[in-house]
């Protein structure tokens, strides 16, 4: 008889991972945290210098990798002319995924309820 998982993810790259900890963490009433979780990363360790970016209107747990963040746009046109524009509340930030993964990976496989393949 095989081993049981609440849960299979697969892929560990950033939504994987995301996944994976998000549902680590469910708590409270009506939703039950998983008691076994297998995590399946079938591709090989990719571990090129890559960054994510996201738009947000205010900070998240996610600021911890950023590499940069940006409060307006350069539009350059066919012409070759350049408009600047304010993003208002609304800023572009680019996350280092080495540091991510690294933290995330860490995170999730000193979680006992987590089975890594």
């Amino acid at each position: 008889m095989g081993v049981e998982f609440d849960h299979v993810v697969v892929g560990a790259g950033l939504s994987g991972l995301l996944l994976t900890r998000a549902l680590l963490a469910r708590t409270g009433p009506g939703s039950e945290a998983p008691t076994r979780l297998l995590l399946a990363d079938p591709r090989p360790r990719d571990d090129r210098p890559l960054t994510y970016a996201f738009w947000s209107d205010r900070p998240s747990w996610l600021h911890r990798w950023r590499i940069g963040s940006w409060n307006t746009l350069r539009v350059v046109g066919r012409n070759g002319k350049e408009t600047t524009v304010p993003l208002g509340r609304w800023r572009y930030t680019a996350v280092d995924w080495a540091r991510a993964r690294a933290d995330l990976l860490d995170e999730i496989t000193h979680d006992p309820r987590v089975t890594f393949m």
